[in-house]
Formats: structure tokens, sequence, C-alpha cells
């Protein structure tokens, strides 16, 4: 036997959990008051608070380049810290309810299609 041989693994078995999604976007979910009501204490945990903090802390902005890095390594960079920066802020927008904005319809008259100074 080689003194080196690892001993045999256990077969692992993998389950595949399938979860109904939510399925509402983030303009549905502020449009409604309990949904608005229930990210609201849950922000306001302190858990919570501390990890949003230490995420905002951790934003990819903060981190240096090389100076001689390449300029599509450095958009990629900024591309990644601006989204990371929008994933942040539509989670804390969460919890902030915004009412639904109806929309606009005209009142005007009829439009006149005749050009000036012609008569049809």
């Amino acid at each position: 036997m080689w003194p080196f041989r690892q001993k045999p693994q256990p077969k692992r078995e993998i389950q595949i959990v399938y979860r109904e999604s939510y399925g509402a976007r983030l303009s549905e979910w502020r449009q409604s008051e309990p949904a608005t009501k229930e990210a609201r204490l849950a922000i306001s945990n302190q858990t919570i608070s501390k990890m949003l903090d230490v995420l905002r802390r951790e934003q990819r902005e903060m981190t240096t380049i090389e100076i001689t890095a390449p300029q599509e390594l450095r958009l990629a960079m900024a591309d990644r810290a601006a989204g990371y920066a929008q994933c942040l802020e539509d989670f804390e927008s969460m919890a902030r309810f915004e009412a639904e904005i109806l929309p606009i319809e005209s009142t005007f008259a009829k439009e006149n299609n005749q050009l000036y100074g012609s008569e049809t």
C-alpha cells in the first residue's frame, strides 16, 4: 500500500431544493406598504445594520489598481464598483415606501392638422 494514499471519501448526495420566487420588481415592492414596513423593521435590526455598514466599507471603489493596469481592467473594476454600490442602494431603498405614480392622461383639445392659411 502506498503510504500517502487518501482514505476513500463517502459518496455525497446532492438534493436540489426548489423555492418559489417572489417575483416582484423593486418598484412594486416599494409601492407595497406592508413590504416596506417589514423591510424597515429588518434594516432597523442592529445586526443587519452592522452588516450593511461592513458592506459599505467593503465597496470595490476603495480598492487600488496598479498604475500600469490596462484600461479594460480599470473599466471592469469601475463597473463592478458601480454595480456593488447600486445593489446596496437598492437593498436599502426597499424600506422606503413610494406611492404609485399614476400616468398622466392628456386632456387637451383635439389636434388641428390644418396648415396655416390653407383651406381644406
